[in-house]
């Protein structure tokens, strides 16, 4: 079963999308011609979601669907010194390199901060405040 929802309002690549009951924070989420966009702010009765793609053609009334898939971004020794274009190559879509990052290795999100060490190193900028 697939979660579809329909677009109430979209503006400046934001999308307003009511009927999405089942999406998760970071969700991709496709819209009509392809374009991909991920859930962000989850309310009671409307997602709103980032369109990472170009959002011209998306209108009001437009049929979006879940994809059940957290965006992720790829990493490993594959990727050290290669150039990805934005956006779709975050996301693992399109490859601008001959060859792909080890399969298995990505970053759903950094980690928690309770995970990191403390900052114990201050930053000098050179700035001074009165």
């Amino acid at each position: 079963m697939v979660d579809v929802g329909t677009v109430i309002e979209v503006g400046d690549g934001i999308a307003r999308i009511q009927g999405l009951a089942g999406a998760k924070y970071g969700e991709l989420l496709q819209f009509p011609g392809d374009v991909m966009g991920i859930a962000l702010n989850l309310e009671e009765d409307s997602v709103a979601a980032i369109i990472v793609d170009d959002y011209s053609a998306i209108k009001e009334g437009a049929e979006v669907r879940s994809t059940g898939r957290i965006a992720q971004v790829p990493v490993g020794q594959a990727l050290i010194g290669r150039v990805c274009r934005y956006p779709r190559t975050s996301f693992g879509w399109k490859r601008t390199y001959k060859k792909p990052p080890v399969p298995g290795l990505s970053r759903e999100s950094p980690p928690n901060v309770t995970q990191r060490a403390p900052v114990n190193t201050p930053v000098q900028t050179g700035i001074k405040s009165h």
